[in-house]
């Protein structure tokens, strides 16, 4: 096996398969401290250690970025689509990679992480839940997750997702 395929395999698993991931969300950890939770194409989980926000930072460095940067090029895109601002944006990772902000979980404290992100080509529908508050996402590969959020405002930021995408796209065909 060659140098380069074992420094491949020695990458956690959000490293070497990202494009596979479905959603990236927060999560309790069975010891009770945070971690995260990555939904993979395949159906599989991967339970990690760390902070989400940590994860995310540590996979857009891999991708040679950071949230910051992703965040700055999401307000340049609202600014040239004149949209009205927003806390949480889509991070757009590539012209097919847009992870979208969705409120994964109540969060215990002021200093635990609620949302989470799920990739725009990966989800196939979302529904109103009977009889709970948030909604029901399916992904393409049938796997569903539930989130906080409304429909309303899951709707809303899956539409900012998909024209700040496709302005990404129309972009950089005409570039």
């Amino acid at each position: 096996m060659s140098k380069i395929m074992k420094n491949i395999w020695s990458l956690p698993r959000y490293k070497r398969e990202w494009h596979n991931i479905c959603a990236l969300l927060p999560a309790y950890l069975p010891d009770g401290c945070n971690g995260s939770m990555i939904l993979y194409e395949d159906g599989s989980e991967e339970e990690v250690n760390y902070r989400l926000s940590w994860v995310i930072d540590d996979l857009l460095t891999y991708k040679r970025s950071s949230k910051a940067i992703l965040q700055e090029q999401s307000d340049r895109l609202l600014e040239e689509l004149e949209k009205a601002k927003r806390q949480r944006l889509p991070l757009l990772l590539t012209q097919d990679v847009c992870f979208v902000p969705v409120k994964a979980r109540r969060p215990r404290s002021r200093t635990h992480c609620a949302d989470g992100y799920v990739v725009l080509s990966k989800v196939k529908a979302f529904s109103e839940q009977k009889g709970k508050n948030g909604c029901k996402i399916k992904f393409t590969n049938q796997l569903e997750i539930e989130v906080l959020d409304s429909v309303r405002t899951l709707r809303g930021n899956i539409a900012l997702a998909a024209e700040m995408t496709a302005y990404l796209r129309e972009e950089h065909t005409s570039a």
